[in-house]
């Protein structure tokens, strides 16, 4: 007789979409997010106040039809190292590896949130957001989120629509949720709750950068120190080769449990881990091996990447490496230590 065959843990990326899905349509899961945004109104003027209202309104709908991204330990552990050195840049629309996604990390990050308190980073969504300029005032927007948001939401807008109702609205950025651990917050799956509850919602304007937007308009902390840095290199490192991403399915009680909640049956997981699929040289270039005398470690780091066709410079992580030929001694060199003194 086989042992049952362990299920991946990359399916947790899936049913924590729907455990959202579905506690969003409790009344401990409604009470949550009116609790929440009244939490993160206080005192904002009556244009924010309403822009937090719609965010918190839609979050409970929108989770529908995000694409489902699992990103693996040894992938977190990346991204936690190379946050440290990375400097905040403008998220540009090509930064998203899709319009809508429901991203899982197998490691949360353990950080401050804007008050100094422990919190942890277990999950992070977004939705993009559309921008249509107002036709009495240039200067003024509407914001539409783009769609479909559930079976809930009849009307919901999807590009397509508003793209042929408006035909000036372009891109503008996406809103985003960064969810906590749910029994760090203390919340317990024994209470109804999913393993990640949402604890910061917020627009993310394409073209907005760090330096500004530290603390908020009564110039209390945003926490964005906390949060942009996180959110960003993982969108970068996602899109570099050192990730491999490979698309599976979930299995059959998966699909039966989001046949029930009346989620897409078609939806596969996006899972990102460290790891560099070989690829074969071309056939016209044969690269010329270097000269070393001896194996030597590459450090991580950050190198300013130029793109001459979209006009922009944009940071690309270079993975730690060992360097040399395998039959070549390994020698590790002591870093410098500088000791300042006065």
């Amino acid at each position: 007789m086989t042992a049952p065959q362990k299920r991946a843990t990359w399916q947790d990326a899936y049913d924590a979409q729907m455990g959202l899905w579905r506690w969003y349509r409790t009344e401990q899961g409604k009470d949550w997010l009116r609790f929440s945004c009244r939490e993160n109104s206080v005192d904002l003027d009556a244009s924010t106040r309403e822009m937090n209202w719609h965010l918190y309104e839609a979050e409970g709908t929108r989770l529908f039809d995000c694409d489902p991204i699992f990103v693996s330990g040894e992938m977190c552990q990346v991204i936690e190292f190379a946050s440290a050195s990375f400097a905040p840049e403008p998220l540009l629309e090509s930064d998203l590896i899709t319009p809508r996604g429901f991203l899982l990390y197998e490691k949360p990050f353990h950080i401050p949130d804007r008050f100094d308190r422990p919190i942890t980073i277990a999950a992070v969504s977004w939705t993009r957001l559309f921008a249509i300029p107002s036709e009495d005032d240039p200067e003024k927007n509407s914001v539409l989120m783009l769609g479909p948001m559930g079976p809930d939401s009849p009307g919901a807008w999807t590009a397509e629509r508003i793209l042929q109702e408006h035909h000036n609205a372009v891109p503008h950025g996406v809103a985003i949720t960064l969810y906590a651990d749910s029994e760090h917050e203390g919340v317990h799956a024994t209470d109804g709750a999913p393993p990640v509850i949402p604890f910061h919602l917020t627009p993310w304007w394409f073209g907005m950068t760090f330096d500004g937007n530290e603390v908020d308009q009564n110039d209390v902390p945003t926490g964005a120190a906390w949060w942009w840095r996180i959110v960003q290199v993982t969108l970068r490192l996602m899109q570099q080769q050192m990730v491999v991403k490979h698309r599976y399915r979930p299995d059959r009680n998966a699909r039966r449990e989001a046949a029930k909640l009346q989620m897409p049956d078609e939806t596969t997981v996006v899972v990102v881990r460290l790891r560099r699929e070989k690829t074969k040289p071309h056939e016209d270039h044969e690269p010329e091996p270097a000269n070393y005398s001896h194996r030597f470690i590459r450090r991580g780091h950050w190198r300013n990447q130029p793109y001459p066709s979209e006009g922009i410079v944009r940071q690309i992580w270079i993975n730690p490496t060992i360097v040399g030929d395998e039959q070549l001694p390994l020698i590790l060199k002591p870093r410098r230590a500088f000791e300042w003194d006065r």
